[in-house]
């Protein structure tokens, strides 16, 4: 007489203690997994059924990001990046070599007072740290953002970044409206400079929708 807990094993001899195969489709008595079931439905549904059970592409839940939205993302932050290293090179040439008519730093101190040498060399330095820090940053920012990868709060921080920094040059070109002649720009470049900031206000604004996750799409569902 067969053992009936060889038949609940799928009917096939097999030596005491060991485990159970999984029966495949065809099998009596087969029925999917409760894996198998969430998987067939969330293909059948797109990702939303696995991002309301939280577990989405990242951490935050959010929806990936395309390439062409992550590449105009950063493009602000490359424009300044090159920019401070415009600055920087300038700043190296004018005051460390001394190009042109402007004297090399260390000649202008020699023969002066300690008082004048200390604050103009301190604000020397001032301007090529701050160059520096502006490339560095910049570069290092694009770099980052382009990633699929990068965060909600990078994004929340740059689109705050860029709106001060939008808010300033129109407030500079309304207070002050020769400043953009002083820098050696045009009308036309100084507004082209603003739309590539406002561009990059509007695409930091859609990265960091993209990456709020459910809790985001449910705030901005009930709004």
């Amino acid at each position: 007489m067969p053992d009936d807990r060889s038949a609940d094993r799928g009917g096939s001899d097999r030596p005491p203690g060991m485990p159970p195969s999984r029966r495949i489709p065809g099998d009596i008595g087969w029925k999917p997994d409760v894996a198998d079931v969430e998987r067939v439905a969330d293909q059948a549904r797109g990702d939303d059924g696995a991002r309301a059970r939280g577990v989405g592409p990242r951490d935050g839940g959010g929806s990936e990001p395309g390439l062409v939205l992550r590449i105009l993302s950063v493009v602000p932050f490359f424009i300044l990046g090159v920019v401070g290293a415009i600055g920087l090179a300038g700043w190296a040439l004018i005051f460390v070599f001394g190009l042109g008519a402007q004297q090399p730093v260390w000649e202008w101190a020699s023969g002066r007072p300690a008082g004048d040498v200390v604050k103009q060399v301190s604000l020397v330095l001032a301007l090529g740290l701050a160059c520096l820090v502006v490339a560095g940053a910049a570069l290092w920012a694009g770099l980052y953002g382009i990633r699929a990868e990068s965060g909600r709060v990078f994004w929340v921080g740059a689109e705050a970044f860029l709106g001060l920094l939008a808010l300033a040059m129109v407030v500079v070109d309304w207070r002050w409206p020769r400043f953009a002649d002083d820098l050696g720009l045009s009308d036309v470049e100084w507004w082209l400079l603003f739309a590539v900031v406002a561009e990059g206000l509007v695409t930091a604004r859609l990265r960091s929708r993209a990456t709020a996750g459910p809790a985001g799409d449910a705030r901005r569902d009930a709004g």
